[in-house]
């Protein structure tokens, strides 16, 4: 990015994992006192912040996220109409039926009598690695502005916490602004149109400083 663009100030946004790798990236920008410009984080929540009630077991978070999957796309589908409806239908068939051939295949792969030899192969799908790369960050303090924004609406079985956990660490200024839908929506259809809309907002200050 910095070679890419030589001045400042920098954006960087993310999306979950996205938003994680956006945070550090701010803190080592800061760290290297380049000028930081927006950092917005979307549906991110704090390493190490539990979601989930206390009381929620493992097969119930499965049960839950079955079920936000119902509600999420149930939503969405009733918030569109005519033709934007059913495209949305097509498309998110088409990658529910990918991964569904993906588990299948990687089961497949990891039976014993066909793994590789080749450690290249052998290497962690990526939603595995991400997963463990998620859990091992321990964010820092920041000293500057992060904009969290997140569905109005949390998960089946999720304790309250508006902030999802980002106001237990010491940032300067920390904005919040909850989206219509749920939890995860606020990236795409209808959704991502307030959002598009509040991140132009944002952007808009500075792309009038460097005009004046």
């Amino acid at each position: 990015m910095l070679s890419a663009q030589l001045d400042g100030p920098y954006h960087v946004c993310g999306y979950c994992l996205g938003g994680l790798i956006a945070y550090e990236m701010a803190r080592q920008l800061r760290a290297s006192a380049k000028p930081v410009g927006l950092v917005a984080l979307f549906d991110t929540v704090r390493p190490g912040y539990h979601l989930y009630n206390p009381h929620v077991s493992a097969w119930q978070r499965r049960l839950y996220r079955w079920l936000r999957e119902v509600q999420f796309h149930g939503y969405n589908v009733l918030a569109l109409q005519g033709r934007e409806r059913r495209d949305y239908l097509v498309r998110r068939a088409r990658p529910a039926t990918r991964r569904m051939l993906g588990r299948w295949a990687d089961k497949i792969q990891r039976a014993p009598f066909l793994r590789s030899e080749d450690p290249i192969e052998e290497l962690e799908p990526a939603p595995r690695a991400s997963s463990r790369a998620t859990q091992s960050y321990v964010p820092g303090d920041y000293e500057g502005r992060i904009v969290l924004f997140r569905g109005r609406r949390l998960p089946i079985g999720a304790r309250g916490g508006q902030a999802l956990g980002w106001d237990s660490l010491r940032i300067a200024d920390l904005v919040i602004h909850e989206l219509p839908g749920f939890h995860g929506s606020c990236i795409l259809e209808p959704n991502v149109r307030t959002l598009a809309s509040l991140l132009l907002s944002y952007l808009r200050p500075f792309e009038e400083n460097r005009q004046g």
